[in-house]
């Protein structure tokens, strides 16, 4: 996995937004969060929980959304599961990060 990815899934809000903290604290100035399903919301929540409490100087820079298709076995009634995802980057303003060089 990329060190720039984040993977929402069950864990706690503040649990991804501590991973978040910590890769800026690394050096990472782009990230980006990517959930599946149930998880959208909280990719959504913890990319706004991080912005607004913990990092004033980073902004979400892209949000992509797209549907997955899954075959399903052969002893489903459907042939086929559509699954949503979202991908949130979150990244340094572009006024701060043109200050820094």
């Amino acid at each position: 996995m990329e060190d720039n990815v984040i993977k929402i899934g069950p864990k706690a809000l503040m649990s991804y937004c501590l991973v978040i903290n910590s890769k800026v604290l690394s050096g990472i100035s782009e990230m980006t969060l990517k959930a599946r399903g149930s998880n959208i919301q909280k990719a959504v929540d913890v990319s706004q929980a991080s912005i607004n409490k913990f990092l004033p100087n980073y902004e979400v820079k892209r949000v992509s959304i797209g549907t997955d298709k899954f075959k399903l076995p052969e002893t489903s009634n459907a042939s086929f599961k559509n699954i949503s995802w979202i991908e949130i980057t979150v990244g340094m303003k572009k006024s701060l990060k043109d200050g820094l060089r």
